[in-house]
């Protein structure tokens, strides 16, 4: 009888190990405990955790298995299948389930709505909240919550209230335990392991394009262009036909993508000339790009004070798009919407932070050898005259202030009071690699650039 109850069920809805319910639609979604609470981190695959849970494991393989672009990594919810059909999911489905818990229940937080006021609205008694709530608290800042994050409530059997699972992202779960002595809370542990991965491709109209076409997403986008941040403007020196490839560490919970560590190696070619940087960890622990003859890829000041942008207005002589007559153009403009963030081009001295005139609200940065950097028409500034900044610190966003024709950033830079042209500046690099650091940095070179060179397919079609 039990036999021809559970094929009829599997008949009806289908195989329930392939169901994946989605945040959105799981208002009190009945399913299987088993693998929802605890034991779905089982079904993930065996690794170590992140910094805060199990040391990282590196595992080279030569064949990635891609997130496609359609594949957005993000707080979800996802129910891992049962080890065998015997584990039913659920009592909906007309059959019990073989684990300790009799059936659960999903509560999503909606706009507006508090954790306890969810807790209450899925007809919690009063004492059960204010205590899950308590215990949770250590562990939980509620603050942060946001709507889409949501509460499972494990019952046994009498429809007795026996675990709360709250679930903020792959790696953020959390989980509290009825006890005799009350609830006890703990951190569910997500194994994450780190996969050494080479990706390629040809750009056809932009760096993040090309990417995306490959499966990756925007923090990749963003590692790339800081290992060459000192080298390339990626908003004037790309073009169509220019390649790339990238060994990076990407961290994966299972099958799923959560995003990437360290960018181990990275090649671009533009216009035939090769740019190529290595990672290299020193015995003191510094970690820095360099080259292949072991010099630093940073330099004193960078290329460009934005991640994103195009360049909109270059120096030199120009007619002025608000004045109407031609004039120097003492800087480069980018344009960017307003709010995007800026960052310092090099380590210094704020020796301007406020509104200056034209420029509107204007932040200058005195750097050493004689370099001052100015960043224009902000709209929001966020350091203070004598503030000591860092290079790629955020000193405000671009905005459409003074006398702008539009959302932009100008970025001036002189030279011992005169301008030039930023573009084609060259700076100071930073210290070079000697000694045993050198010979331990040649030596890990071959097996680099042997993977480097397998990294990816390039394609004219």
């Amino acid at each position: 009888m039990v036999v021809g109850l559970n094929l009829a069920v599997l008949l009806y809805h289908g195989d329930p190990r392939v169901h994946f319910v989605q945040a959105a639609q799981a208002a009190d979604l009945v399913v299987d405990a088993k693998e929802s609470s605890r034991n779905r981190v089982e079904s993930i695959a065996k690794g170590e955790s992140e910094d805060e849970v199990l040391s990282e494991k590196i595992v080279h393989i030569s064949e990635p298995a891609r997130l496609r672009a359609d594949q957005e990594w993000g707080p979800e919810v996802i129910v891992s299948p049962p080890n065998t059909l015997a584990t039913s999911y659920g009592i909906l489905n007309g059959v019990r389930t073989s684990t300790g818990y009799d059936s659960v229940s999903t509560v999503v937080l909606k706009s507006g709505q508090t954790p306890a006021g969810a807790l209450y609205d899925a007809g919690l008694a009063g004492a059960d909240v204010r205590a899950i709530l308590a215990s949770l608290k250590p562990f939980v800042d509620f603050r942060r919550l946001r709507p889409g994050n949501y509460f499972s409530l494990f019952f046994d059997e009498t429809n007795e209230l026996q675990s709360v699972e709250l679930y903020r992202g792959i790696l953020e779960q959390t989980l509290a335990t009825r006890t005799v002595n009350g609830w006890n809370t703990e951190p569910v542990e997500v194994p994450v392991e780190i996969h050494s991965i080479g990706v390629g491709g040809t750009i056809r109209s932009s760096l993040w394009g090309a990417l995306k076409e490959e499966g990756e997403a925007a923090e990749l986008v963003n590692a790339f262009v800081d290992v060459f941040a000192w080298d390339i403007d990626f908003y004037s020196e790309v073009f169509p036909g220019d390649t790339f490839k990238v060994l990076v560490d990407k961290k994966y919970a299972g099958n799923r993508l959560i995003g990437y560590a360290n960018v181990e190696a990275a090649q671009f070619v533009s216009r035939g000339k090769v740019h190529r940087a290595y990672l290299h960890r020193e015995k003191d622990g510094t970690v820095g790009y360099y080259d292949k003859r072991g010099h630093s890829m940073q330099k004193q000041l960078l290329k460009s004070p934005l991640k994103y942008g195009h360049v909109t207005s270059r120096f030199g002589k120009r007619r002025h798009p608000v004045l109407g007559y031609t004039r120097n153009h003492n800087g480069i403009d980018y344009g960017v919407g307003v709010g995007t963030p800026t960052w310092s081009v090099g380590g210094g001295r704020v020796v301007r932070a406020g509104y200056h005139g034209g420029f509107g609200n204007l932040v200058e940065v005195r750097h050493a050898n004689g370099w001052l950097s100015q960043y224009a028409h902000l709209s929001r500034i966020s350091v203070r005259v004598g503030e000591r900044v860092t290079q790629k610190q955020i000193i405000g966003k671009t905005g459409n202030t003074g006398m702008s024709s539009g959302p932009h950033l100008h970025y001036g830079l002189k030279r011992h009071g005169t301008y030039v042209n930023p573009l084609t500046q060259k700076f100071s690099r930073g210290k070079s690699l000697r000694g045993s650091e050198l010979k331990r940095f040649e030596a890990a070179l071959a097996e680099l650039d042997t993977r480097l060179e397998m990294a990816g397919s390039f394609s004219d079609s």
